[in-house]
């Protein structure tokens, strides 16, 4: 059994969330708010949750966002990563008004390249994590996130993994995808045109 794995693997069962809905909901939002020069600061390329993310949000861009578009940096997963592209942000891309995130450590990361190099978040770039992670909520600003049901994931797994342990060759791999929300906080507001 695979955890937080595409649905599309042909061997494994696998519990996971819809990544894909997730990066399109972030991009929405931001398109919602009025943005239109965006970053997505995400993992490397082999995995599969990445490129869904990516994805989802680059759809957004292409069925809502016009004029809208988006650079893609990829780094580590980690607060390290997320700061180093939050600098890259800042350096190289001064354009951007709105950052969509692989994870919620890596938002906070890039909240403090921001802060370190002046740029005021959310009045001069809004930021979007995913995960809704508990210290999502107490960094400040408190972290725009889409959710993930960590609960029911985990209860999820567990139930397969005991289906598994009676039946260990199901005749089609289980395949359990949790739906996804944004969740409001104060790191993204919109702009004006």
């Amino acid at each position: 059994m695979l955890l937080n794995s595409s649905a599309a693997t042909k061997k494994f069962s696998t519990v996971s969330v819809d990544n894909l809905q997730g990066g399109f909901l972030a991009g929405s939002y931001l398109l919602k708010l009025g943005h239109r020069r965006l970053a997505i600061l995400t993992g490397p390329e082999d995995q599969t949750r990445v490129v869904e993310r990516q994805r989802g949000f680059l759809r957004s861009i292409e069925t809502l966002g016009g004029t809208a578009s988006a650079i893609i940096l990829h780094g580590d997963q980690n607060f390290l990563g997320g700061y180093r592209m939050g600098w890259r942000v800042v350096s190289d891309h001064p354009e951007v008004t709105a950052v969509f995130t692989h994870n919620d450590v890596m938002a906070s990361g890039a909240l403090k390249a921001f802060s370190e190099a002046g740029r005021r978040v959310p009045d001069e770039i809004s930021v979007v994590g995913f995960d809704n992670v508990e210290i999502s909520q107490m960094i400040q600003p408190a972290l725009t996130t889409v959710n993930q049901p960590k609960y029911e994931i985990g209860v999820a797994a567990v139930e397969l993994l005991l289906s598994l342990q009676k039946n260990p060759a199901p005749a089609e791999p289980i395949h359990r995808v949790f739906g996804v929300s944004l969740v409001e906080r104060q790191s993204a507001i919109g702009i004006s045109s």
